[in-house]
C-alpha cells in the first residue's frame, strides 16, 4: 500500500520540477525558470566555484533582459558589485553619521529634536 504512494509522490515531485537541477533551470529558455534556477545557484555561495557563480549571474542578467526587466538586472548586479568593492576597503575606524555630514542648508549641523515645523 505504501509503495504505490511513494511512487506516485516521486512522479508528482519530478513532474512539478521540485527535484529539478538548478543548472538545468538556470540554462532554460523560460526567463522565470532561468531566474529561479540561477538564484538558487547564487544563494549556494561558496559551495559553488567563482566561475559557476559568474555564469549564474550572467544567465540571470540575460533572463531579466529577455523578460524586459533590464533595470532590475542592472540594479541587482550593481548592488553585488558594490558589496564586493566595499569588502576590499579597510574597515571604518569610527562610524559616519549622516547628522555629521556638512550640508549647505545647515552649515553648523542640526539637532534632530529641533527639526520640524513646531518649536518646543
Amino acid at each position: 500500500m505504501i509503495r504505490p504512494l511513494v511512487v506516485a509522490l516521486a512522479l508528482t515531485l519530478s513532474a512539478t520540477g521540485a527535484w529539478a537541477d538548478p543548472w538545468d533551470d538556470c540554462a532554460h529558455a523560460d526567463p522565470d525558470r532561468s531566474i529561479r534556477g540561477c538564484t538558487q545557484i547564487i544563494e549556494r555561495g561558496k559551495r559553488e566555484s567563482r566561475k559557476n557563480r559568474a555564469v549564474a549571474y550572467t544567465n540571470r542578467a540575460m533572463a531579466y533582459h529577455d523578460k524586459g526587466e533590464v533595470d532590475r538586472g542592472i540594479a541587482a548586479g550593481s548592488l553585488k558589485l558594490r558589496g564586493r568593492m566595499a569588502g576590499w576597503l579597510p574597515a571604518r575606524r569610527r562610524p559616519r553619521r549622516l547628522t555629521e555630514v556638512r550640508r549647505p542648508t545647515y552649515p553648523d549641523g542640526y539637532d534632530i529634536a529641533e527639526l520640524g515645523t513646531f518649536k518646543k
